[in-house]
């Protein structure tokens, strides 16, 4: 069987955010990822997509209640992490993580 490489017909779109009226850039690769989704085009940027993300109730960002203080694996440096650890033995520092 053989596979052809097909080009995209897709191109990269100016789209104005519904919410802040912001300019936003939709790409060629993203359009075609939303078609195979079955996505319609995104109405509001990136930002403004995050932050409706954030004021959802129970949504997994804000469901946070707090910091947790953890000793990294790694270092032994207590600091504290946004989440609730499962394994308290298998967690970084974000100074060893950015280094792993």
């Amino acid at each position: 069987m053989i596979k052809y490489n097909i080009m995209s017909n897709y191109q990269d779109v100016k789209l104005v955010c519904k919410q802040c009226g912001k300019e936003f850039n939709f790409s060629a690769g993203e359009q075609e990822f939303f078609e195979s989704r079955g996505f319609r085009a995104p109405i509001r940027c990136q930002d403004c997509r995050k932050q409706k993300r954030v004021n959802v109730p129970n949504h997994p960002i804000q469901a946070s209640s707090g910091t947790y203080e953890i000793c990294c694996s790694r270092c032994a440096k207590t600091t504290q992490v946004p989440f609730k650890p499962r394994n308290p033995q298998g967690i970084l520092c974000s100074d060893c993580f950015e280094t792993k």
